[in-house]
């Protein structure tokens, strides 16, 4: 291909879905510290102080105390330790979240399920559009893909102009616009590189997944269903999951919606970048028995890789410092899209002055699919989120 070919290809992959490829990857920058900054706008996110172990006897406790005609379905530990824990409650077929500090199970607080933080995650993730909305965004993992790639074509010698200084930023003149384009991809092409690699690889799990292909280990199935059965306690659950994973620090517990599936419990057992999902304890819900244990070590390439797509991308592999590097580097790539785009519009505003005819069908499709997740997801966070009683017994004081 010659270098106008390359030019034509990078400008195309950049401006074709160009508004939805922004908003993706704007509103990924934001889930990157999503905790942080529901972290900074309310205190009841916020531990009391550093977690360095969980009581889960004393969480039991106090959920007892303040909802005693609830009933458990899930427990979550964030790996960051200055932020609290997260229950999960089923009052009245209404669920609600509890927010504790994990060290000593004091409650901090309570809210719905649309929080800040899950209308970013979801927005960004299938804009609120289930399977149909996660195919969306993962294949623009290809126009990134075709955007890094390319570039090394379009800018000649471009290992030679790291430190070159660019032009000051005039807003209608595109030869400064793409100074500060170039030199701030240049210094962020292997965040480029990593958003663009993970994303392709969501792409190909998310294919998988609606192609019913598994490649990773299933629950355990439980054969026949006990009647009148009493569901196991909190505190029991723990105990049994000791014995089963002495190493294991756990920091997820999910009861299930019926005495045939099992209770799972994942957590953190000193793996090299995976999520705390690699590593699982199956027990069954009535008499504890272990019915399966999940090792990260045990897990096949592809399905170890899966539990380690999220801290890459994200950026949550190294506590507070890899999200600010990650926030920062995604700022970057969302001005690289944005300049770029607008140099693409000053390139051919002389000649079509009309941004809507410019953008043609794709920009205007993009733009409705933007607008449409907007919509989609603040109307599902804004909704009451109704669920049948999970298989666990009502809270009580032990």
């Amino acid at each position: 291909m010659t270098n106008k070919q390359w030019f034509q290809l990078h400008t195309w992959a950049g401006v074709f879905l160009g508004a939805l490829l922004l908003f993706v990857c704007f509103t990924g920058t934001l889930a990157s510290i999503s905790h942080e900054i529901e972290y900074l706008i309310d205190q009841k996110f916020r531990a009391l102080t550093p977690r360095t172990k969980v009581d889960f006897h004393q969480l039991e406790n106090q959920l007892a105390k303040k909802y005693p005609d609830s009933y458990l379905q899930r427990i979550q530990i964030r790996p960051e330790r200055y932020l609290a824990g997260e229950a999960q409650i089923v009052t009245n077929n209404l669920r609600s979240f509890v927010y504790f500090d994990a060290n000593t199970g004091q409650i901090l607080g309570e809210g719905r399920w649309g929080r800040l933080s899950r209308f970013i995650r979801d927005i960004h993730r299938k804009l609120s559009m289930g399977d149909v909305g996660k195919l969306i965004v993962t294949s623009l993992s290809l126009l990134l893909l075709i955007i890094l790639v390319s570039s090394f074509f379009v800018y000649k010698d471009w290992w030679r102009y790291f430190f070159k200084r660019p032009d000051k930023l005039k807003s209608s003149k595109r030869t400064t616009w793409s100074s500060w384009h170039k030199i701030i991809a240049l210094w962020s092409w292997w965040f480029i590189a990593t958003v663009s690699i993970t994303s392709f690889w969501y792409f190909i799990d998310q294919s998988l997944q609606t192609a019913k292909i598994e490649y990773y280990p299933q629950p355990p199935q439980i054969q026949s269903e006990v009647v009148n059965a009493k569901p196991l306690a909190l505190t029991k659950v723990i105990i049994k999951a000791k014995v089963a994973f002495e190493s294991l620090d756990i920091t997820y517990i999910r009861y299930p919606n019926s005495a045939n599936k099992p209770i799972e419990i994942r957590g953190n057992n000193n793996d090299f970048l995976v999520v705390d999902r690699a590593n699982r304890i199956y027990l069954h819900p009535v008499s504890g028995e272990v019915l399966a244990v999940q090792y990260a070590t045990e897990l096949s390439i592809y399905a170890r890789l899966t539990d380690s797509v999220d801290l890459i991308h994200f950026g949550h592999f190294s506590g507070i410092t890899s999200k600010v590097i990650w926030f920062v580097f995604g700022l970057c790539l969302s001005f690289i899209i944005a300049s770029g785009i607008y140099m693409a519009w000053l390139k051919v505003k002389r000649k079509q002055p009309s941004v809507v005819k410019w953008q043609g069908t794709s920009g205007i499709l993009a733009i409705i699919i933007c607008l449409a997740g907007i919509v989609l997801t603040t109307i599902s966070v804004s909704i009451p989120d109704e669920a049948s009683r999970p298989f666990s017994p009502q809270l009580l004081i032990n």
